[in-house]
């Protein structure tokens, strides 16, 4: 693996995800967790993250959302550091950290790959997401299709 994937989120979350994880690979080693729980200050969140990312140059770190405590805890540590090989990914989908798990697996996830699989893998988390049954399309109107319909 040429990256370390952590997972990070508020309470048991990240745990449940890496045991969920763990059924699709078999792997309970290939992911680290951090959780930011009722034990848990955010200072002492913090420092363990600092010290995580000081000793891992290479980090894809996967959030439970976007703007939450852990997300913005670990987005102001990579901030400052500016390392050009740490990433922190929010609202991270299972199906989004298992494509990265085998990208980096298969030796896919590189220094010179690693943006752009992280876009696509995204990508396609994003466009994986179902409501069913189907909803209706929302229709928009215009101000101008207001203003000559009457509506």
């Amino acid at each position: 693996m040429n990256y370390k994937l952590a997972i990070i989120g508020h309470g048991n979350y990240p745990d449940g995800v890496k045991s969920a994880l763990k059924l699709f690979t078999g792997d309970d080693t290939a992911f680290d967790v951090f959780n930011l729980d009722e034990h848990t200050t955010h200072a002492a969140f913090q420092t363990e993250l600092s010290d995580y990312l000081v000793h891992n140059e290479r980090v894809i770190i996967l959030a439970d959302m976007t703007g939450g405590a852990p997300h913005q805890e670990v987005a102001e540590i990579l901030l400052k550091a500016n390392r050009p090989y740490q990433y922190i990914i929010s609202s991270a989908p299972l199906n989004l950290i298992l494509d990265i798990y085998m990208q980096d697996m298969t030796g896919q996830l590189t220094d010179a790959t690693v943006k752009d699989i992280l876009s696509h893998s995204i990508q396609q988390a994003a466009e994986s997401i179902q409501v069913t049954p189907a909803l209706k399309p929302v229709t928009t109107v215009s101000h101008d299709q207001v203003k000559e319909d009457g509506i």
